[in-house]
């Protein structure tokens, strides 16, 4: 009998010790999610046509400083580029670094320009808090196109998962976190995930103008009225729920206009619709629904 109560006890400690072991396993993954910066988008495109971006998954803004991005060009252990960041990073934004030859992409959402990303699908490129690997495309060390999804790093855009939350360093789990795209394919600017799943509002200058997005039920279509003080360049564009740009259109020198965008063409789902100029900044969240 002393014996069974003493093996009793023993299971009974074995149990409560697992139990904390479990649950404090799952507060540090959770602590570990949406804490800082990973890869959110990867553009080995055509020609010149390469860039990076980054996200900021935290909920408090971040000081780039210790932050490097580097390139392992043909299976170099030792980086053949590297790039400090700088600035700050508020939460829900991204950080983007474009070949200086590049010709796809809007310039004026360039944060920076640099050799750091002269890839071409076999070059691994990592990002370093100090000396600390926290994210990386590709195995530093070895020379190959690595295969992700249907696709590969070479003649590809990557779009981090929307389930993705945190950097990866272990390549062979990472490669399977990425959404692929066919080359020259460009949705730099905005990126989502479970750590920003809410409706965005970033205002510089709240007084300099209306702005006003609504749908149009007797034809499917998204109205943005606009209403500024002055002349200004505007961008409007439309992205899915996983960060694919599906609309993107640039209107000059407007100060009032009344856009209608369709959508009839655009699966059910979530959207969300950004109107930039260089001051300023708004995103919204919209639901497409068929009649």
């Amino acid at each position: 009998m002393k014996k069974i109560f003493s093996n009793l006890i023993w299971f009974n400690l074995v149990l409560l010790f697992t139990i904390y072991f479990l649950c404090t396993l799952n507060n540090k993954i959770n602590a570990q999610s949406c804490s800082g910066l990973y890869f959110s988008e990867y553009i080995e495109g055509s020609s010149f046509n390469k860039a990076v971006e980054i996200f900021n998954s935290s909920s408090d803004s971040i000081d780039l400083t210790p932050y490097i991005v580097k390139l392992y060009s043909n299976g170099d252990t030792i980086p053949t580029f590297s790039m400090g960041l700088t600035g700050i990073l508020a939460s829900g934004e991204v950080y983007i670094i474009a070949h200086p030859l590049a010709t796809l992409f809007d310039s004026t959402m360039i944060d920076s320009g640099s050799t750091a990303v002269n890839f071409n699908g076999d070059d691994a490129i990592g990002l370093y808090k100090d000396t600390i690997l926290i994210d990386v495309i590709g195995e530093i060390g070895v020379a190959a196109v690595w295969p992700v999804g249907a696709g590969s790093t070479q003649d590809n855009t990557l779009i981090r998962k929307y389930t993705i939350q945190q950097g990866q360093t272990n390549w062979s789990v990472g490669a399977n976190e990425w959404d692929v795209y066919p080359v020259d394919t460009d949705s730099l600017g905005l990126h989502f995930c479970f750590c920003n799943d809410t409706t965005v509002t970033l205002v510089k200058g709240i007084d300099e103008f209306d702005i006003q997005i609504y749908p149009n039920s007797d034809d499917n279509s998204l109205m943005v009225s606009i209403k500024l003080l002055y002349y200004q360049n505007l961008h409007i564009d439309i992205f899915n729920i996983i960060g694919q740009k599906v609309y993107s259109r640039k209107i000059n020198n407007v100060k009032v206009s009344m856009l209608n965008i369709a959508l009839n063409n655009k699966p059910e789902g979530v959207y969300f619709v950004r109107v930039r100029t260089y001051q300023w900044n708004i995103v919204n969240k919209i639901i497409l629904n068929s009649k």
